[in-house]
């Protein structure tokens, strides 16, 4: 398990270091083009087993998430405005979401947690609409909710505008007691 957590934590840094950041795209009203996809996507299957870096696609998931949290590594914000998505949703986000999750089985509960040095914010679209939040522990948003089978996406964006997107760690988590402080 140590060398796993070993390999993943090399494949996180190497993807989220290889470039160079680029600035972000005007902030506008309306999607624009997207962001550059996050590569560092690494959660566990429905069986348990670890799933590789992927640069494009859903990671299948279901219940039993090992390692449990789950960190994924990736950059906030972005041009779209959240309440294009919801009204009831806050932020700035990517055009295109950071994670894309398959659940293969019912999940009673999952913790969506992010942690970022900026005010962050949550949207996640799931079969049954939007789930959003800023500001669950602090300045960090979580999501938690039991999740049906089906295709769900996960934009992590800032509160405000920023000029380049911010680094974040995002957990996924079916422990009530994981923290954003806890995450690793």
């Amino acid at each position: 398990m140590e060398r796993l957590s070993l390999l993943l934590t090399a494949a996180l840094l190497g993807a989220c270091g290889a470039a160079a950041p680029t600035p972000a795209p005007a902030v506008t009203s309306t999607p624009a083009a997207a962001l550059p996809a996050d590569p560092a996507r690494i959660a566990t299957n429905h069986r348990g087993g670890p799933v590789a870096p992927v640069a494009r696609g859903p990671i299948a998931i279901g219940p039993g998430l090992r390692p449990d949290p789950a960190v994924l590594h990736g950059r906030a914000g972005g041009p779209v405005e959240a309440t294009m998505l919801d009204p009831g949703c806050r932020g700035f986000l990517p055009s295109e979401p950071q994670l894309e999750l398959d659940v293969m089985a019912p999940i009673p509960y999952l913790r969506i947690l992010v942690r970022c040095a900026v005010d962050a914010t949550l949207v996640v679209q799931g079969p049954q609409g939007y789930a959003c939040n800023d500001d669950s522990e602090g300045l960090n948003p979580i999501v938690q909710q039991s999740f049906a089978p089906g295709h769900y996406r996960v934009f992590v964006g800032t509160y405000s505008p920023q000029p380049m997107p911010v680094p974040y760690t995002l957990g996924l988590s079916e422990d009530l007691g994981t923290t954003v402080s806890g995450l690793p």
